[in-house]
């Protein structure tokens, strides 16, 4: 709600409680105290006037007069407030569908031409085609950007053979559960709050990620590299990080219950405070890593584990 209107309802509240509840107020005073009506409430015993008589306006005659106009104004400002607002959100749409059909229109051409059998070896046409998909991603809305992910994947523009990374991405709080990123270069996006449930992240590399409260349960990490990644809250509940490289990972306040990281490497990660219960260690390398022995013992399995001195 905006400033302006806020200072509109507040003065029309005071408008209220001037002309309406104060003289109500003062009216059921003068009843209670002094057992009788106001004159000028227009409440009380009827008495039958003389034929040349005018009677004086009464409260209730005030209100007739103010109370249907008060009400029409309050409701043409809430109505002009929500058409103004249906608008924008209406040309937010569609500003969004043009980014979103033109970002398709110029990779899709570009896919298709001759000169994409030589983007690999392109680094102009490499970098405009990953300006251009980052650029989207953080612009567009969540169900188009999960759209465009599968867009790249199925084209074989993102992953091992793909000619587009995503390194320094923003496509924070967006939804991108149930999908392929295997092989994708992520290292340094911020993907805070993303959910990647039961996503799939084999040999991804996030190295220097943010994934700060995301949620990765039931995604499969193994062998994703996460050198410096923060996951400070992330939730990755049944993740399976078998073989990946945690190095120096932020993991402080982590849900990783029943976790896997097996074979996993997580020296001088920061395991402080994370939900270890049910996770299993299984030979994983946790030399100089942050983490209690009460933490450890909550593990499912620890054995063969290199543990911190």
């Amino acid at each position: 709600m905006s400033k302006i209107l806020k200072k509109l309802i507040n003065v029309l509240g005071v408008i209220v409680i001037l002309i309406v509840i104060y003289p109500i107020g003062l009216a059921l005073g003068f009843r209670f105290i002094g057992g009788v009506w106001p004159e000028w409430t227009g409440i009380g015993e009827f008495l039958l006037p003389p034929p040349e008589y005018q009677p004086a306006k009464t409260l209730w005659d005030y209100l007739e007069l103010l109370i249907v106009p008060f009400v029409l104004a309050v409701g043409a400002i809430l109505f002009n407030k929500a058409e103004s607002k249906s608008k924008i959100e209406i040309e937010t749409k569609r500003a969004q569908e043009s980014k979103y059909q033109n970002y398709l229109d110029k990779i899709s051409n570009l896919w298709s031409s001759d000169a994409w059998s030589g983007l690999s070896s392109s680094q102009e046409a490499r970098y405009m085609a990953k300006a251009r998909t980052i650029s989207v991603l953080s612009e567009v809305d969540i169900n188009r950007r999960k759209v465009i992910v599968n867009f790249l994947r199925g084209g074989n523009l993102i992953g091992e053979e793909g000619v587009i990374n995503l390194t320094n991405a923003e496509i924070m709080d967006s939804n991108f559960d149930n999908l392929d990123f295997s092989y994708v270069d992520l290292s340094k996006a911020d993907l805070t709050g993303t959910s990647f449930n039961g996503s799939n992240f084999f040999h991804v590399i996030l190295d220097d990620s943010n994934l700060s409260r995301a949620d990765l349960s039931g995604a499969y990490l193994s062998e994703a590299s996460l050198v410096g990644a923060d996951l400070y809250k992330a939730k990755s509940v049944k993740a399976n990080f078998s073989k990946a490289d945690l190095g120096l990972a932020d993991l402080h306040d982590a849900n990783l219950k029943d976790a896997i990281f097996e074979d996993a490497n997580l020296v001088g990660a920061d395991l402080t405070g994370a939900n270890l219960k049910g996770a299993d260690f299984t030979r994983a390398n946790l030399l100089h890593a942050k983490v209690s022995r009460k933490q450890l013992s909550m593990c499912k399995s620890i054995d063969g584990a290199i543990l911190p001195h």
